[in-house]
């Protein structure tokens, strides 16, 4: 019976992912979006990536007003348009974003794994189908990381419904927000939440 349910949770939360990443490939590719003008500060982040890549560094070369989370983690695609062009390298970074949500997707599926299927379709699919997640997948935002690396930090911390125990989670949670909090400031709201959760737990002295 329990196989039967984690059967079915997982192929809700696979559904769930599938569709999330079906929606943002759509819309660079169906609506033919690859190439299009986007977002006012999209290439603001990538082209913070590519100076990156050329030795120009943000705070100190130039002035740049967000973390530098997001521009290091397109450093690889910056790197390539070196040999294949900026705009292929964005356009392949704008393909690379959706895969990164839908693992914050699949990650609240997996957090919520024991409430199930219902639970589940429900905070997967409101999460897949959320108009500014589905607005800001195309293409290289902050909002896609953070939101996701957040995600990420909660499920490593939570163990059902209570707080985890175990160090190696707790370290690994705080490292995710960390990671986080380099690609949008706003990280810092969850994570304070969990620790002021943490300090009214028996898991405390681990804070």
């Amino acid at each position: 019976m329990q196989s039967h349910r984690l059967s079915v949770s997982a192929l809700v939360v696979g559904l769930a992912a599938a569709f999330s990443l079906a929606v943002g490939w759509y819309q660079l590719f169906g609506l033919r979006e690859l190439h299009q003008y986007l977002e006012y500060d999209d290439g603001v982040w990538f082209g913070t990536s590519v100076r990156l890549a050329h030795g120009i560094f943000p705070y100190r070369n130039f002035v740049d007003d967000g973390p530098p989370g997001v521009p290091v983690a397109m450093l690889p695609f910056a790197l390539w348009s070196r040999s294949v062009g900026t705009a292929t390298a964005f356009a392949a970074a704008r393909v690379a974003v959706p895969l990164f949500e839908t693992v914050g997707v699949v990650a609240l599926g997996w957090m919520l794994r024991h409430r199930g299927a219902l639970t589940i379709a429900v905070a997967c699919g409101a999460m897949a189908v959320y108009p500014v997640c589905l607005i800001d997948q195309r293409t290289v935002m902050l909002e896609p990381f953070c939101a996701t690396l957040c995600v990420l930090g909660l499920a490593a911390v939570f163990e059902g419904d209570r707080l985890s125990g175990r160090t190696g989670a707790l370290v690994v949670g705080g490292a995710l927000f960390g990671l986080a909090g380099t690609c949008k400031p706003f990280a810092l709201l969850p994570f304070v939440v969990v620790t002021t959760a943490l300090l009214a737990s028996p898991a405390r002295r681990r804070l």
